[in-house]
């Protein structure tokens, strides 16, 4: 009787064994299937998945894992987009413009450039480069933001403002470095050979009369010869009959740097543009089949331009 049981027992454990592996053998099969026809309907890369499940959770309750997977696949992170090597952050915000190239003289030789209207803020391009079809460079440099005649005037960087123009002269400039335009620089062109000219946009002298006052006097002849007087041009030879008080107004208000002491607290007194000059001997620009490229400071590419 006790070999029976004991003979009993045996069996029991030995079947119990058969029963669990082949329990284990049913459930291998079970996932090959499943993994089978998962990779088969969505190309699913299953040596992934552990870290996948760990690091990239579903983000939306309504997605699938699956699906949420494929696009952490498509969309890398921002930080592991692969950088433009070539292309400015201004191209296509700046625009070049041949204007006089092929002059074939450094002073009379000039290209410009535009900065679009639809940007928000202005743009700092002292550092950067010209370069011609012989890959030959220059680098834009510091310019005057607000000129007097016969002073030092401190340089800074160069901002173009949206919308603003700069004209780039491939020469020197005639009052030693690059300069910012304003209503009264157009006196420059009085004494100063500039090419193309400034813009004559000066107050009418009768305006700068009565805004100094000079009509509560009774001299009637300086009225008059102020009245006969063009915009942005400074008078040098007075009529002798012109009083001493006139001609200290003439050579007060009636000059750059009178116009600029008047005016330059007004909320027009700047312009939008500027003078730039490359300070070269020679030309840069070929007379034709010229390349003109503008590189901002990292030397990637703002724009070009053939001819």
């Amino acid at each position: 009787m006790l070999i029976y049981l004991n003979m009993d027992k045996k069996d029991y454990k030995k079947n119990e064994g058969i029963n669990r592996d082949l329990g284990w053998v049913v459930l291998f099969l079970i996932i090959l299937g499943v993994m089978w026809y998962v990779q088969r309907e969505g190309n699913f890369d299953f040596s992934s998945l552990k870290d996948n499940i760990i690091l990239n959770p579903p983000q939306d309750a309504n997605r699938s894992f699956f699906e949420t997977e494929e696009i952490v696949k498509t969309l890398p992170p921002k930080s592991e987009l692969p950088p433009n090597s070539t292309d400015s952050l201004f191209k296509g915000k700046i625009s070049l413009s041949t204007r006089a190239a092929a002059a074939g003289q450094p002073d009379k030789e000039y290209i410009s450039l535009n900065f679009s209207s639809q940007e928000k803020e202005a743009v700092n391009i002292t550092g950067w480069t010209f370069q011609n079809k012989k890959g030959l460079k220059i680098t834009i440099d510091k310019g005057i933001f607000l000129p007097f005649l016969a002073r030092v005037n401190p340089v800074q960087d160069i901002f173009l403002e949206p919308g603003a123009e700069a004209i780039v002269i491939t020469g020197k400039s005639p009052v030693q470095a690059s300069f910012r335009l304003n209503i009264c620089t157009g006196y420059f062109n009085q004494s100063k050979n500039f090419i193309p000219s400034l813009p004559g946009q000066c107050p009418d002298p009768e305006e700068i009369a009565q805004k100094q006052n000079l009509y509560q006097t009774d001299d009637n002849v300086c009225f008059n010869y102020v009245k006969s007087l063009s915009r942005c041009v400074m008078p040098l030879n007075a009529p002798y009959e012109v009083s001493e008080h006139c001609q200290n107004f003439l050579s007060e208000h009636i000059s750059y740097n009178g116009c600029v002491n008047d005016y330059k607290k007004e909320e027009n007194f700047y312009a939008k543009d500027w003078r730039i000059y490359l300070g070269r001997d020679s030309e840069f620009w070929a007379k034709r089949y010229e390349k003109i490229t503008l590189l901002d400071k990292e030397g990637k590419l703002v724009s070009e331009l053939s001819y």
